[in-house]
């Protein structure tokens, strides 16, 4: 019984892995933290890309597909310091590593990187490919249901907007540093772009677009005071900042046709300065 049921498992999982080999879509994920596992492991698996995007959720909404040979280690619920020990733990470091600075002083959610480069899984994942986030046959059903359903509506609930940004101005001095804490996060981060630079990776800092309620609230004045001493414009290079007006769906993250202007004015700033 257990050697049907050992040959039955390994035949399964043969006739799966020819499955997926033939599928010309991956799967997708059915909540956010399946979402962060696929794109993880998309980069660290997959074919490596000259160009990294670094950030948090605002920064995880630019759409690639008009931005070649660049992939995302940007995700929602972490930071930057999640991406940045991402690209790390990969043998092959990219040439060029895009950082959002809007929160880059927030601290490391750790497990996204914990679960993605400890214990014999992540080794595993490399070679058995059934074993990676995307190919869960949750992910592949919940891609064929997606083949099917609209488009989401482009739209923003204004009253809802309103809302947001008015929480968010009241709790700012939640996200506000003291000293000692802003001299912590900045130790961190300049001590993982110093070893990525060690590497050969050049790094390229850019800010995304906010509600212009939230451009100069206190703690984002303090992060681009604290970006400003830690990368010298005379010795990082900074994509301009995109003047034009956005809409968002709270402040924060682009609505969708922000998401699809802004990554055009993204791929416009690369080639400026011949990325």
């Amino acid at each position: 019984m257990i050697r049907k049921s050992i040959i039955c498992f390994f035949l399964f999982a043969l006739c799966y892995s020819i499955l997926i080999a033939f599928l010309p879509n991956n799967g997708v994920g059915t909540h956010q933290w399946q979402e962060n596992q696929i794109r993880a492991q998309q980069f660290l698996y997959e074919k490596s890309s000259d160009t990294v995007i670094v950030g948090t959720s605002l920064s995880a909404r630019i759409l690639l597909d008009s931005l070649k040979n660049v992939s995302s280690c940007a995700f929602s619920a972490c930071v930057v310091e999640d991406g940045l020990r991402l690209i790390l733990s990969k043998d092959v470091i990219p040439h060029y590593v895009l950082i959002e600075t809007n929160y880059i002083l927030r601290p490391s959610n750790e497990e996204l990187v914990k679960i993605n480069s400890q214990g014999p899984l992540p080794f595993l994942r490399n070679y058995i490919p059934i074993l990676r986030e995307q190919n869960a046959p949750i992910c592949l059903i919940g891609y064929c249901f997606m083949q099917g359903a609209l488009a989401p509506a482009d739209t923003v609930d204004m009253e809802r907007l309103q809302k947001s940004i008015e929480n968010r101005i009241l709790e700012d001095n939640t996200h506000f540093l003291t000293e000692k804490q802003q001299k912590g996060r900045m130790n961190v981060i300049t001590s993982l772009i110093s070893k990525l630079e060690k590497r050969g990776a050049k790094i390229v800092l850019f800010e995304m677009p906010l509600n212009d309620s939230l451009k100069y609230v206190r703690s984002n004045e303090q992060t681009r005071q604290a970006v400003i001493r830690m990368f010298p414009k005379e010795k990082y290079i900074y994509l301009p900042n995109d003047t034009s007006t956005y809409l968002t769906n709270d402040g924060e993250h682009l609505d969708a046709d922000g998401q699809r202007r802004y990554s055009h004015f993204l791929k416009d700033a690369l080639v400026s300065i011949s990325l």
